[in-house]
């Protein structure tokens, strides 16, 4: 709901589409987004994605958006990370070890004026190119496969 709220009162200069994807498992909630949605044209609220669909969705995308109560380790993230996608979140859960506890793009959970504050901060940034490096090698470096595979030999190999 604050992500909808926060796109809804943005000071910007260019325009913004949002799609947001997920299981709607709780009815009002998904009914009161729902109405405030229908206010907001350039907000699209979708269903679940999986897949390749939901890599070309990410490739296509400016920047990745969890503003996140609680998290684990939200594997969208990683996904994000794996191909350098800018991410705004919150700093929750084991996202900050995911990211880096200076990550740039952190907000406050359930605050709307934390959110806007950061969507804005992200729209005037001028470092992306170097943003998506970061994300990409701290992937590389800390969770890909290769890693992974070489973790689990460590446990069980030595």
């Amino acid at each position: 709901m604050e992500l909808l709220k926060a796109i809804s009162i943005l000071d910007r200069d260019k325009t913004v589409t949002l799609d947001c994807f997920g299981n709607k498992t709780d009815p009002l909630f998904f009914g009161e987004l729902e109405s405030l949605a229908i206010s907001l044209p350039a907000i699209k609220l979708n269903g679940p994605i999986s897949g390749i669909d939901k890599f070309q969705k990410l490739a296509q995308s400016d920047v990745i958006i969890l503003p996140s109560y609680n998290e684990g380790m939200p594997l969208v993230l990683m996904e994000a990370m794996s191909i350098g996608l800018p991410i705004i979140t919150t700093g929750v859960g084991f996202i900050p070890e995911l990211l880096g506890p200076d990550y740039p793009f952190y907000c406050e959970p359930k605050n709307v004026d934390s959110l806007k504050q950061t969507l804005q901060k992200f729209f005037d940034y001028e470092k992306r190119t170097e943003l998506s490096e970061y994300l990409l090698n701290r992937f590389q470096m800390n969770f890909s496969y290769a890693v992974h595979e070489r973790r689990i030999n460590e446990i069980f190999f030595n």
